[in-house]
């Protein structure tokens, strides 16, 4: 188990590190990848998160209606994965995620990120890791 473990972790280091040949304009690991996309895109995916937080969205409730609060979590969450360990297997990995904003905009983001449109398969693929790693205990969502 573990050596498969660290065959996956040395193949997608081996993927990423192939895919970016002769694409000097993409970050050196896919998390870096990621924040990069969503400092990019701030303006327009905190537009949307405001919108999606009028409609009732179940992920932004921790956000509600304030764009200074989307913000706020959007740079929190680009800052974690500007700083990921890539060494870490996926699910060693941790969100380093302080605030239930930045993790609700982990989520949000996760349902509504479209590859390839937004991002390409890994790199959304490590952003799908933040996500399931902010998500709350099972036990919490029951009650128990």
């Amino acid at each position: 188990d573990r050596l498969a473990r660290e065959l996956t972790r040395d193949t997608a280091k081996v993927l990423w590190s192939r895919y970016r040949e002769g694409r000097d304009y993409l970050a050196e690991t896919p998390s870096k990848e990621v924040a990069l996309t969503l400092v990019r895109n701030r303006k327009a995916i905190a537009a949307d998160a405001l919108k999606q937080a009028s409609r009732g969205s179940s992920h932004l409730s921790s956000l509600a209606q304030d764009e200074n609060a989307i913000d706020a979590a959007l740079l929190e969450l680009a800052d974690a994965l500007a700083n990921d360990d890539l060494d870490k297997e996926f699910d060693e990995k941790d969100a380093n995620l302080t605030s239930d904003g930045a993790m609700a905009m982990a989520r949000f983001l996760d349902d509504r990120i479209c590859v390839p449109r937004d991002m390409g398969a890994i790199p959304a693929a490590y952003l799908k890791v933040f996500a399931n790693n902010s998500k709350p205990d099972r036990e919490q969502i029951n009650g128990a």
